[in-house]
């Protein structure tokens, strides 16, 4: 347990030129279950999320830009079920609310696709409760509603199959309502942006300075 300690304390250190891959997640997930099982402690959150931030927190604040996207997937891997798991989402919302980047890292690290996999094994267990379901549903959206990928659609379009080909799922109405919330979103997303910062050139195609004449909006 020290020697995993001080090795999630270097992957820290080194996260200005080192980024953990996947493969690396995935044996330090492995290294963590092995040690502690299903409720990982509380020192242990905090050196996870240290290493999530890329740097030493002096307290822990969810204020903080993601430099480690795979290893926020593994911190809520390594808690699934832990009894934090609740205040865990929140936690993580609130990571994502932080910044627009930060749901863009989380993208890349693909825990919105963690995020699919999870909710379609939910989709049949019993003991798993509709706040649980909710508040995993809404960080992928948190995603969603920022970036996507067709890996991502495709992955989400799964939750509509029936169980075992004749059962909807008890959160069928919660993922038709998630999927409108992100098409409503999608509509308001303007189609490009310009950037504020000098230079800044750009081409139009089909458009005439006359056209210009009263300025644009």
């Amino acid at each position: 347990k020290y020697f995993l300690y001080q090795f999630i304390d270097f992957l820290a250190l080194t996260s200005d030129f080192h980024n953990v891959s996947l493969s690396e997640t995935d044996s330090i997930k492995t290294a963590i279950v092995s040690s502690f099982g299903d409720e990982p402690p509380k020192e242990l959150f905090l050196k996870l999320i240290n290493l999530v931030s890329g740097q030493y927190l002096t307290t822990l604040s969810p204020s903080f830009e993601i430099r480690q996207p795979t290893i926020l997937r593994t911190l809520l891997a390594v808690y699934l079920k832990s009894e934090i798991l609740q205040d865990l989402f929140s936690f993580v919302a609130k990571i994502l609310q932080n910044s627009t980047k930060n749901c863009i890292e989380a993208h890349k690290g693909e825990v919105d696709i963690f995020l699919i996999d999870l909710l379609y094994k939910w989709r049949n267990d019993k003991d798993i409760s509709i706040n649980l379901v909710a508040s995993a549903m809404s960080l992928f959206m948190l995603i969603s509603k920022t970036i996507s990928s067709f890996a991502v659609v495709q992955k989400f379009i799964s939750l509509f199959s029936p169980i075992h080909r004749r059962f909807l799922s008890k959160y069928h109405c919660l993922i038709i309502k998630s999927m409108c919330g992100i098409l409503a979103a999608a509509h308001k997303t303007p189609l490009s942006c310009l950037p504020l910062r000098e230079p800044c050139t750009f081409d139009i195609e089909g458009l005439k300075g006359e056209n210009l004449d009263k300025g644009f909006s």
